[in-house]
C-alpha cells in the first residue's frame, strides 16, 4: 500500500499542471548547488537567522528551543522500531491500533487546546509546565516494561501535555515575525530543525544499539532543555502589537 500510495503521489504530481500562470525561471545548476549549499551550513542559517532578529535575541532563542523539542520528538519515529523490538512485542496489528488511538486522541486534544484555551493562558509558564510534566513520561516508556495498560496511559498524558508544546512554540516564533519576514524566517526555521531531525535519529539509532531503552533518556535529557529555555520567558516573549 505504500509503494502503491507513493507512485500514485509521484504520478499526480508529474500529471498535474502547474497552477501558475507564469512559471518563473528555474536556477542555474550552479546557483541551485550553491541554494543547497547554503541550506545545509547551519553557521550560514544562523546568521541569516540573527538578520531578523530585533537584537534581544529572542527570535534565535526560540528558534533553539525549538531545536531542542525536534531532538525530543525524535521518538514520534522512534516508537514503531521500540514497540516492535523492544519488551512490549508488539505485531503489526498491534502497533496499527496504538497509533490509531495515539492519532485520534491527539486530534481531539490539540482541537479542543487550541480552540478554547491556548489564547487564554500564558504561554511561556504552559511549555514550561507541559515539558516539565512531559520529562517523566518519556523516561516511562522506557522502564513500562511489557505492561501494555502502562503504555496507553503514559500515552494518553503524552497527547495531554508534549504533543501540545509544539503548537504553543510555533504560534510564538509567528508573534516574533512580520508579514514581510514571516516566509523568510520559516523557512531558516524549519531547514534548523531538518537539520536537528536528523541529528537526534543518528543519536538514538546510536543509543538502540545499546540497549533499546537508553534513547528515552535522550528524549528526556532534550525535553529538558526546552523547558529550562521556556522558563526564561524574557527571551521568548512575543513582540507586542
Amino acid at each position: 500500500m505504500r509503494v502503491g500510495l507513493a507512485a500514485l503521489n509521484i504520478g499526480l504530481t508529474l500529471w498535474l499542471r502547474e497552477t501558475l500562470p507564469h512559471r518563473p525561471p528555474g536556477l542555474a545548476p550552479g546557483a541551485l548547488r550553491a541554494a543547497v549549499r547554503r541550506a545545509l551550513n547551519p553557521l550560514d542559517l544562523w546568521a541569516r537567522l540573527r538578520r531578523h532578529d530585533d537584537g534581544s535575541g529572542r527570535l534565535r532563542r526560540l528558534v533553539l528551543t525549538q531545536v531542542a523539542f525536534t531532538l525530543c520528538i525524535g521518538n514520534y519515529f522512534y516508537f514503531v522500531p521500540y514497540l516492535s523490538t523492544g519488551p512490549l512485542r508488539m505485531n503489526a496489528r498491534d502497533i496499527s491500533v496504538f497509533f490509531m488511538y495515539f492519532g485520534v486522541l491527539s486530534i481531539a486534544i490539540n482541537y479542543g487546546f487550541y480552540t478554547f484555551l491556548a489564547d487564554r493562558i500564558n504561554q511561556h509558564k504552559a511549555i514550561a509546565f507541559l515539558g516539565g510534566l512531559g520529562i517523566p513520561l518519556l523516561v516511562g516508556y522506557g522502564v513500562v516494561g511489557t505492561s501494555w495498560v502502562g503504555v496507553y496511559a503514559i500515552a494518553t498524558i503524552d497527547c495531554l501535555t508534549i504533543s501540545l508544546v509544539g503548537g504553543l512554540l510555533e504560534g510564538l516564533l509567528a508573534r516574533l515575525t512580520t508579514d514581510t519576514t514571516r516566509g523568510e524566517v520559516f523557512g531558516l526555521n524549519q531547514a534548523i530543525q531538518g537539520l536537528a531531525s536528523v541529528a537526534t535519529t543518528l543519536v538514538y539509532g546510536a543509543l538502540s544499539l545499546l540497549d533499546v531503552r537508553l534513547p528515552w533518556a535522550w528524549f528526556a535529557g532534550c525535553l529538558g532543555v526546552v523547558v529550562w529555555l521556556a522558563t526564561r520567558k524574557e527571551r521568548l516573549s512575543p513582540v507586542s502589537a
